[in-house]
């Protein structure tokens, strides 16, 4: 059976749909070629190539632990040499403090790979992600951090195989701007 994409989060709802399908009476076929004609929806994921360096532009869903580490997780067993971009903001609760605990259960620690050699947080909640990832042991070195998403961009490593664009729900539109000057800045590059 093809799969949509190989984030476990996505293998399960995949295997559900393709149950459900099943349970309903579709023949394999059928359910092999619905498979094959889905795909996520760009709000939650997306990839392209950008002058030889791979965009994974990734929902990372804030304020919840467990899909923010999956995400981590799924990056750092992804082969090849990585740069991150984190606005994982809670953009909905920037004037607020009440509810950032959740990245003290999200699992950073993923993120201390010798194959990421870049991990840019940016935006109104940086201090806090920047925090988190010096307590889960990442190298000081491979950190920047900036409240201004588009001029904090100008420092991104891009000798690299794939940059990793997170977001999470409340950021959506912010990111896709980010994404635009990723690929900018990739295309500049010679």
């Amino acid at each position: 059976m093809p799969m949509i994409n190989d984030g476990i989060f996505n293998i399960y709802n995949e295997a559900a749909a393709l149950l459900l399908l099943l349970d309903m009476g579709t023949s394999i076929e059928e359910a092999r070629a619905l498979m094959a004609a889905s795909e996520i929806t760009k709000t939650r994921y997306s990839s392209k190539v950008v002058n030889g360096v791979e965009v994974v532009h990734t929902m990372a869903k804030g304020n919840n632990s467990l899909p923010v580490s999956m995400v981590f997780d799924y990056i750092r067993n992804k082969p090849g040499r990585k740069s991150i971009v984190m606005a994982l903001d809670d953009d909905d609760e920037k004037d607020s403090s009440e509810r950032i605990g959740w990245i003290y259960d999200a699992d950073y620690d993923f993120l201390d790979d010798e194959l990421i050699e870049q991990i840019m947080v940016v935006g109104p909640r940086c201090y806090d992600q920047y925090l988190r990832l010096l307590i889960a042991g990442v190298d000081r070195d491979k950190l920047v951090c900036g409240t201004d998403e588009f001029e904090t961009l100008d420092k991104l490593k891009t000798d690299v195989d794939t940059v990793y664009l997170l977001h999470d729900m409340s950021t959506y539109d912010i990111s896709v701007k980010a994404e635009n000057k990723i690929t900018e800045i990739l295309e500049a590059r010679r």
